[in-house]
């Protein structure tokens, strides 16, 4: 019995407009985190080794890595979690640095917001009696995966995590040479990603039906450290209390510059690793603010947050 056969009808193949729908226009590159809860099984590249992995399929999703949204280098702890935008939900964290856009401060509100990434469950071909693990790439790795997925001729989309003619991943963690300041640890990242170009199947029938059963067990959105708006406000050292005080003797005529900041141009993408260069725009506010003055948009989140 083929694996497709066997195990198609519990993952989903790479589909064209899935595909599309991620083109990356409105994403951004981020660096190394601890975003994991504790116990997630994370996928730690040898230093300046050749790494060979198989992108395992989605259960319940069709693009080949999942888009994901967190906040880096937060407070004094430089703590880094995920944002709750990766679920479509409101991130009070994301709305203060758009605040903070429109007061005039970017440079503090560019290191509020959140950066785009990926996530996908993988193989490691040097371990394939061990579970499953999570390989977090950057929005560059992304992009120069789907940059070697398709065929520039004919547009067709590799099936790299097929079943039966996948196609397995070669990348290498080399080190950048670079530093981001407070930090004596050089940076690192992927480089020379390329899928093999000879497709091969999975793994045995036996191999295949015991990752997809802990693909099921352990989906990769629950292995992220999620936490409440208040939590991440406290991690990120933001009072809302105090900047509502100040906001009181402000003018509640804010929409002029807060129009101005959503249409302020966006910078060139750099590596994940690197965050010299972060979102010159603010994102979308992810609540119905628009019109509120300052106060009343502080006021709502600590509603939100349940604080009085």
């Amino acid at each position: 019995m083929s694996l497709a056969s066997k195990f198609g009808n519990r993952v989903r193949p790479i589909s064209k407009e899935s595909y599309n729908n991620n083109k990356q226009e409105n994403r951004r590159a981020q660096r190394k985190s601890n975003l994991f809860k504790e116990g997630a099984v994370v996928f730690k590249p040898r230093p300046d080794t050749q790494e060979q992995v198989r992108m395992l399929p989605f259960l319940d999703h069709d693009y080949f890595v999942r888009p994901i949204k967190a906040h880096y280098e937060m407070g004094a702890d430089k703590s880094s979690f995920p944002c709750p935008k990766t679920k479509g939900e409101p991130c009070d964290v994301c709305d203060y640095g758009s605040k903070m856009w429109a007061e005039g401060k970017q440079d503090f509100a560019k290191k509020l917001w959140s950066k785009d990434a990926a996530i996908v469950y993988i193989v490691d071909r040097a371990h394939e009696d061990h579970n499953p693990c999570i390989l977090k790439l950057s929005f560059t790795n992304e992009k120069t995966l789907r940059e070697r997925m398709e065929n520039k001729k004919t547009h067709e989309i590799m099936p790299v995590n097929d079943l039966e003619i996948g196609h397995d991943l070669f990348f290498t963690l080399t080190d950048t040479g670079k530093k981001l300041p407070g930090n004596s640890n050089s940076l690192k990242e992927l480089s020379g990603l390329d899928f093999d170009r000879d497709a091969t199947p999975l793994g045995t029938e036996k191999q295949v039906g015991k990752w997809i059963d802990f693909m099921e067990e352990n989906p990769i959105l629950d292995q992220l450290n999620w936490l409440s708006n208040s939590e991440m406000l406290k991690i990120a050292g933001i009072d809302i209390d105090d900047d509502e005080d100040d906001d009181s003797e402000q003018s509640d005529d804010d929409d002029a510059p807060e129009r101005e900041a959503e249409e302020a141009p966006t910078s060139t993408n750099e590596d994940e690793e690197s965050e010299a260069e972060e979102d010159k725009a603010p994102p979308a506010s992810s609540k119905k603010s628009e019109g509120l003055s300052q106060a009343e948009r502080l006021a709502a989140l600590r509603n939100r947050i349940g604080r009085k």
